[in-house]
């Protein structure tokens, strides 16, 4: 049997952010911005660090959608993602119609939030929220989009070593995370 030996993933959270996706799996190549339908962009899905992080979650509503970038990956780089995503514990990758701004529909790997992992109080810390801003704008979403996503408050990490680590990456220096 023959495996692929790319794949896409369309990313709406932090790895938006080229830095912080290529410091996870180095492979990650953008393709197209698009849109994932029946989905609401929130930042409700409990992180490890007790933050809350990204999730697109599912409401069946066409009028809502979630704006990403569709980016392929070297299908040997998906367990090292699927592990910075805690893939079965805190999300679960689902595959997902996406529309891209070409025009066109593709099928990618996307991760959303597992339903236990879903706590409404949660917020963002600063330097999560910036790469899913930094990254959108980078990608070119629409105004509009990331002007609803810098709505969501956020606040300060109030650990100095992660909070460097992850705004120094985002700043250029691109050294790799471990999950």
């Amino acid at each position: 049997m023959t495996y692929p030996q790319k794949m896409k993933i369309f990313t709406y959270g932090s790895n938006i952010h080229i830095a912080r996706l290529r410091a996870r799996v180095a492979s990650a190549v953008p393709v197209e911005r698009g849109v994932v339908a029946g989905r609401r962009f929130a930042f409700h899905k409990r992180g490890l660090d007790g933050s809350g992080k990204a999730d697109a979650f599912y409401t069946g509503d066409a009028a809502d959608c979630v704006w990403g970038m569709l980016y392929e990956i070297a299908a040997a780089d998906k367990p090292v993602l699927d592990q910075f995503e805690s893939v079965g514990v805190g999300y679960d990758d689902l595959n997902a119609q996406v529309e891209l701004c070409s025009g066109t529909t593709t099928e990618a790997v996307i991760y959303v939030a597992r339903a236990e992992m879903i706590d409404r109080s949660l917020h963002p810390f600063d330097w999560y929220r910036a790469f899913v801003l930094n990254g959108g704008r980078a990608h070119g979403l629409p105004a509009d989009y990331l002007a609803a996503v810098a709505q969501f408050a956020a606040v300060p990490d109030p650990e100095a070593s992660r909070r460097e680590l992850h705004w120094g990456l985002m700043d250029g220096g691109l050294s790799p995370v471990t999950p």
